[in-house]
This record gives structure tokens, sequence and C-alpha cells, in this order.
């Protein structure tokens, strides 16, 4: 009877764990993909990020395309690459890489707090560099002042 009782505890202890760790593994998983579509670091680091290097895209848009942000290319038919969310939309800025002959996109994070906001631009190519404006690091697009 005893031996009974301790397999019903050990079974009811994992079946509570495996939850717990299930929760876990997602927030450090959904962590861990934010950090990869943070561009902010790059940004501080060398005064500028070049998405291109990193990854092939048609055009780039520095603000959610479409009047309902991404969610509007999904209607369009485009599937998201590696989705992640930033944990505070308020404080986040988007970087939204986009092919148009697979119809897939991602989206690339700046920190407001760090890095303020290039505003809207949409490009083919896009570089963006930092200047300091009022004692505060802006971002903005090389080739948009280019033109």
């Amino acid at each position: 009877m005893l031996r009974l009782a301790k397999w019903f505890a050990a079974i009811v202890v994992l079946a509570l764990l495996v939850p717990v760790v299930r929760l876990g593994l997602q927030v450090v998983g959904d962590d861990q993909a934010f950090r990869r579509a943070d561009l902010t670091g790059e940004l501080v680091r060398n005064g500028r990020y070049d998405p291109a290097q990193h990854f092939a895209f048609e055009r780039a848009c520095t603000h959610s395309v479409g009047e309902h942000g991404d969610g509007d290319l999904e209607s369009r038919g485009y599937t998201r690459l590696d989705p992640t969310t930033a944990q505070d939309p308020d404080m986040y800025w988007p970087l939204v890489l986009i092919n148009d002959a697979d119809k897939t996109y991602r989206i690339l994070y700046g920190r407001e707090a760090e890095v303020m906001a290039p505003g809207w631009v949409c490009n083919p190519r896009i570089t963006l560099q930092v200047e300091m404006v009022d004692g505060r690091a802006r971002a903005f697009v090389a080739e948009a002042r280019n033109h």
C-alpha cells in the first residue's frame, strides 16, 4: 500500500512539474527569439545596422506595414518568419523586412529608450545609422537622406 502511495505521489508531482517546465522553456525561447530580433545593441555599439548583412529581403519599412500593422501583411497571404513580439510595444519600434517573391516577412525591433525611431521610411535598401539629437541617439535611414 505504501509503495502504491509513493508511485501515485510521484505521478502527481510529475504531472504538476511538466507544465511548469514547459512554461519555463517557452519563456526562455521567447526571450531568445526577441534577443535575435533586437537590433538596438548593434546600433548603439557600431552606430549603424545594415539588415542586408544578416537577412535577404526585397524591401524594408521602419514601421508596421499596412493600416493594421503586420496583420495586414498576413491578411494578404504573407507568412511571418521568426515570430516574436516586443514585450512593451510602446517602448519599441519595428523594422519590417519583406520578401514579396515568397510572401514572407520578419520584424526586427529597436528600443525607443536607447535609440529613437527613424520615422516612416520604406525602401528596397535600408541602412540604419545613428546620430545625436538633443543629447539622444536617433536612428535614421541613410538611403532616405541620399535622395
